[in-house]
């Protein structure tokens, strides 16, 4: 079983959290989709329970903080639109992180993914 949300609430954090109860309700597995298209496992669209796939892909905000040196970043945003936020914010920062800029930045924080500055910078 499979539930898609319409597009009209797809960027809405409320119907997100509505989407998390329900699937509570119902027991099924949720399966995120944290905006990038990269997925080596499947993990985001196969599971042996009924499951709901819930995509990020508009939870993507990406706000530079260049006075405390903070990026805050949605779930849902990718590499690119980090990558594009930090550029046009500054000259002199960067970060360590994946080469594809299709890659989802969820995905990469919790657990994937190597970096362009990864073996200079750690």
């Amino acid at each position: 079983m499979l539930g898609l949300l319409p597009s009209s609430y797809r960027n809405k954090k409320q119907q997100l959290a509505v989407s998390i109860q329900c699937s509570g309700t119902w027991s099924w597995v949720i399966r995120l989709r944290r905006g990038g298209r990269h997925s080596f496992e499947s993990i985001s669209s196969v599971a042996d329970d009924p499951f709901v796939i819930i995509d990020l892909i508009n939870l993507n905000r990406v706000t530079i903080d260049l006075e405390s040196e903070i990026a805050w970043v949605e779930g849902g945003a990718t590499f690119g639109e980090l990558y594009h936020a930090i550029g046009t914010s500054s000259n002199a920062h960067a970060f360590s992180a994946g080469m594809s800029p299709t890659v989802g930045i969820g995905g990469h924080f919790s657990g994937g993914g190597n970096g362009f500055l990864a073996r200079n910078s750690g």
